[in-house]
């Protein structure tokens, strides 16, 4: 997965960037509209051209895996009408069967990361992370012995299995081998989610599902807002974290686009746990910061008080209430949601019913009210549901591990941003779990493969760094 990269900064780059984006978006536009197919290509491949103008072509195994990546994430592109109805029997029909795109993609990641694996096998298992996710694979793979539907829980086991797969061969061997290697892993998870604003962008556009003078409106698939919300807010903290590094934005043209974009399309999803967790997760990038206490306090401090204007402004309640004060209150239904499932979970607190197996086809059909729940919308309420109390403490162990790799590893000023990208995206996840089952639902993978493939990087450089300086003493 090469490097985007970018050419030094001047005025002439900067003029071209900017003029290619906006042809960009335009021809992908126009063609993805037209319904001859002719012109439609011709016009996509234009687009292509001027893309390749904004960032370097990748080779093309590159281009196949992040092509597999957005795989991932097609139910963020297909549309959904306002006056949709979720028919419950089509919902369980989908569960009965699973996804193709699924049955695809994941063991093709697999086989890539298992490519790299086999390149450095000693130096994957030195990795500290590693015994610990190994152990927690087991424990999910061991949940089909007690599952509620162990058929359901065999099929669902093989996404945790090739993302970990696939996320230890590219983040210790393929990005943690390489001088440099944050380089091009950043700005690869940065360009992949501003892509998706873009395209997000242009279908709602294409589709004419833009509603700005609409309170209830939201950028996004219809019931899929907040967790497109969570692939944007991804890249903006990973850009954020990195802003100041010249290697990895040496166009600063490119930089305020991705921070501009992501920043956009956040607020226009109205994504609230979102939003609260990118202004977290900002807030410990800002604090980790090696400045004097003083700047570090007045830093958080201003960053604070232009939230708190942003808040105030004029206009900006449609972003928390989105039409409608009752959503507050239920936080959008889930607190009714969360009550009810309590009475369901608590008869199987301490290791689930198996991992994926509470939302069967039985269960969604039983919950089905004025709407169709297909998770429990709170990611530890979720694990609890699948792993339990057990499962639920080994997720924290491996979580607490990560980010104390990444605090350790941001007092090595060569390895700063490495480690505070880190500690900011758990810190997010952290906050997204009260809202959403971030882990598991349609099109989340990305997101999780983003977190685990920097935690696993970020363990390669530590282990790396450590050794040395044994050595040299």
């Amino acid at each position: 997965m090469a490097m985007l990269a970018a050419s030094p900064d001047n005025r002439s780059n900067s003029v071209l960037f900017w003029a290619s984006l906006i042809a960009f978006s335009m021809l992908l536009g126009i063609g993805i509209s037209l319904s001859f197919l002719v012109p439609a290509v011709i016009l996509v491949l234009a687009a292509m051209l001027c893309w390749a103008r904004i960032v370097e072509i990748p080779s093309p195994a590159t281009l196949a895996v992040i092509a597999l990546l957005f795989a991932t994430m097609s139910g963020m592109f297909a549309a959904r009408p306002d006056d949709y109805i979720v028919d419950v029997s089509d919902v369980a029909e989908t569960i009965e069967s699973g996804s193709l795109v699924n049955k695809i993609v994941f063991p093709l990641l697999l086989l890539l990361g298992v490519y790299f694996i086999t390149q450095r096998p000693l130096e994957v298992m030195d990795i500290n992370l590693i015994p610990w996710l190994t152990l927690y694979l087991l424990f999910i793979c061991s949940s089909v012995l007690w599952s509620w539907d162990p058929t359901l829980t065999l099929r669902r086991i093989m996404i945790p299995v090739c993302v970990v797969g696939f996320v230890s061969g590219v983040g210790v061997v393929y990005y943690g081998r390489k001088d440099g290697g944050f380089l091009p892993l950043a700005r690869t998870i940065v360009w992949i989610s501003s892509t998706a604003a873009l395209l997000v962008v242009s279908l709602s556009i294409i589709h004419g599902d833009v509603g700005l003078s609409d309170p209830a409106w939201r950028l996004g698939r219809r019931d899929a807002e907040n967790l497109t919300a969570w692939v944007f807010a991804v890249g903006l903290l990973v850009v954020w974290a990195t802003r100041s590094r010249k290697d990895i934005w040496p166009q600063s043209s490119e930089k305020l686009f991705h921070l501009a974009l992501l920043a956009v399309v956040l607020l226009l999803t109205k994504s609230r746990t979102t939003l609260v967790a990118v202004v977290l997760g900002i807030l410990t990038i800002e604090w980790l910061k090696p400045r004097q206490p003083l700047f570090r306090i007045l830093s958080v401090m201003g960053f604070l008080a232009g939230c708190l204007i942003l808040f105030l402004m004029p206009g900006s309640e449609v972003i928390w209430q989105r039409g409608s004060d009752e959503s507050i209150g239920t936080l959008s239904g889930r607190v009714p949601l969360w009550e009810s499932l309590w009475h369901v979970l608590s008869g199987n607190l301490w290791a689930g019913v198996g991992f994926g197996a509470f939302w069967s086809p039985k269960t969604v059909q039983s919950f089905a009210s004025h709407w169709t729940p297909t998770s429990t919308h709170n990611g530890y309420l979720e694990l609890v549901a699948d792993l339990g109390l057990l499962g639920l403490g080994a997720s924290f162990v491996v979580a607490g591990i990560s980010f104390r790799n990444g605090l350790r590893l941001s007092r090595y000023p060569q390895y700063h941003e490495e480690g505070v990208t880190l500690v900011s995206l758990i810190v997010g996840a952290s906050v997204v779990s009260l809202g959403m089952s971030w882990y598991l639902e349609r099109f989340q993978e990305y997101p999780s493969m983003v977190i685990l493939c920097v935690s696993l990087y970020v363990a390669q450089c530590l282990r790396r760094v450590e050794h040395s300086r044994v050595e040299r003493t």
